[in-house]
């Protein structure tokens, strides 16, 4: 999965935010979205969500994503939070948004948003940009 608008300047990564009614604002904080390609080639909307440990995506997708309940490599747990996996790559679960972009994928980077701009500034931890 591909994150979309990629805009590199030497260190720095800049990613599209999506604002407008697509940022939902409560008092000072923002719910900022960005662009995520899926295996599919389809584009959904995930919010950056720095509460959230890992990629959750919502279980719609799953099979654009390749994957089946019940397929290899596929674990199914119910419940919560006695059956969370140890660093899982992406989450499947029901949710109100097509996804969320967690700690996980953010914290690889030294990470500001400059909603003023539309943009999310990425700098990768060590100074060379990550893959």
């Amino acid at each position: 999965m591909t994150v979309v608008g990629l805009d590199r300047v030497a260190h720095l990564i800049r990613v599209p935010v999506r604002l407008g009614d697509d940022v939902h604002r409560d008092g000072f904080s923002a719910d900022p979205f960005v662009e995520l390609v899926l295996p599919s080639g389809r584009t959904i909307l995930v919010e950056v969500d720095t509460g959230s440990d890992c990629l959750i995506l919502d279980s719609r997708v799953m099979a654009e994503c390749g994957l089946e309940v019940g397929g290899p490599g596929v674990t199914v747990r119910e419940g919560a939070p006695e059956t969370a996996q140890d660093a899982p790559k992406v989450i499947f679960q029901e949710i109100i948004h097509d996804g969320l972009v967690g700690s996980d994928h953010l914290y690889r980077y030294r990470f500001s948003f400059d909603l003023a701009g539309s943009r999310l500034v990425l700098t990768p931890l060590g100074g060379s940009p990550a893959r």
